[in-house]
């Protein structure tokens, strides 16, 4: 550095290191009843395949050989029912840190689903599906298209809409939170937690007043609303209200809303260490690697993810646990790229300077943008010897 700036000299190293990583990992799905598998995607170099393994509770449950640019899914059954911490590693290189990735994995039987004909035929059919697919039962824990008095009730508007008040009425005896005001048409995109209907047009939806937890709006408007034991959705699950029932999102919608929504409220929140978070709002306490470090969760539900990689656990008001947040290594930081100028001035500063392989040496050993100090240094050096002349001299 000088007194004009930082100086930033980059270039290209002859070689690079060779290195694998694991460019994404996550739950398919986020439940599992009771069988499920963690998706990998495998990023870097060289081409040749490496053996990537899923470990949870010390026991392999799984394993899979992918390349660089290859996603696989490693299935397995988790012995005991709950939360575990289970690990992806794969085969290690010369960079280490970026070969494995932890994850909490939630093992919890399937939702037992019942539907009344009222919700139309492509809710029913869903319903079906999952039940033939392992993912729900039949039986009154989550009820479509009613109010239960036990269990969770999934409320959808009336196909008539004089029905609507008296909906409402019943919404009201169950002290809900929420309930169907106007109707209106056009044209929105959703925009929800999971993911899995992110993006899907709605045409026409009923507005949702109220309070409560949002888990998914269309507009801005929230579309997908709980209070209590009752799940509203804002839109009929029909092609005239919404693109979803013939979108291949319904399937993977429908077993979100029945799995998570409505019978377990189990969140897992990814960040990088250091990262700002939101958690969900049912989270009141952050639980550390050890069980005695417990942070309570800020109003604003906003954290900064701790420094240490690995899962951390949430319990709720009753100190049960809600979900779970992972916390593994940025995998930006195995892209082994060589910076480009707008980087290096965005890190560094705006008067840092980026020298390339020809201009090295020069900028290392040269004078370019600085006082040539040779000749003053050379009049010491002249003094000094003299000086020791007369010295030995005398």
């Amino acid at each position: 550095g000088d007194s004009s700036g930082v100086r930033v000299l980059a270039w290209e190293p002859p070689t690079r290191p060779m290195n694998r990583w694991l460019d994404s990992v996550y739950s398919q799905p986020e439940i599992w009843t009771p069988a499920g598998g963690v998706s990998a995607m495998v990023g870097g170099s060289p081409q040749r395949p490496a053996t990537i393994r899923l470990q949870a509770r010390g026991v392999e449950v799984a394993r899979a050989l992918a390349s660089p640019g290859d996603r696989v899914v490693l299935t397995g059954t988790l012995r005991n029912p709950g939360w575990t911490v289970a690990t992806v590693e794969m085969d290690s290189d010369e960079m280490r840190a970026d070969d494995s990735r932890t994850l909490a994995l939630f093992r919890a039987e399937p939702a037992a689903v019942t539907a009344v004909a009222e919700v139309g035929d492509f809710l029913t059919e869903a319903v079906s599906v999952l039940q033939q697919g392992g993912r729900a039962v039949s039986g009154d824990q989550v009820s479509l298209g009613r109010i239960s008095q036990t269990g969770v009730s999934v409320v959808f508007p009336p196909s008539d809409p004089v029905m609507v008040g008296a909906v409402n009425r019943a919404l009201g005896t169950q002290g809900v939170g929420w309930h169907f005001a106007d109707e209106v048409q056009g044209e929105w995109t959703l925009s929800d937690m999971s993911g899995t209907a992110e993006g899907i047009e709605v045409f026409r939806r009923y507005q949702l007043r109220g309070a409560g937890e949002v888990f998914a709006d269309a507009g801005g408007e929230p579309w997908l609303v709980r209070s209590g034991s009752v799940v509203l959705v804002a839109s009929r699950m029909e092609p005239g209200w919404t693109r979803l029932p013939v979108s291949a999102s319904f399937i993977p919608f429908v077993d979100y809303l029945v799995n998570r929504i409505a019978a377990k409220e189990s969140w897992i929140v990814k960040a990088s260490p250091g990262e700002v978070v939101e958690l969900p709002i049912t989270a009141h306490s952050l639980i550390g690697s050890r069980t005695s470090d417990v942070t309570a969760v800020p109003s604003d539900r906003r954290i900064v993810a701790p420094q240490a990689t690995g899962v951390y656990f949430l319990s709720g008001a009753g100190g049960d646990t809600v979900g779970a947040l992972e916390v593994n290594t940025d995998v930006r930081e195995s892209r082994l790229q060589v910076s480009d100028e707008d980087q290096i001035r965005t890190a560094f500063g705006e008067e840092s300077r980026v020298l390339q392989s020809p201009q090295l040496l020069a900028g290392l050993f040269g004078n370019e943008g600085r006082i040539n100090l040779t000749g003053l240094f050379l009049l010491l050096a002249f003094m000094a010897a003299a000086g020791e002349f007369l010295v030995a001299s005398s």
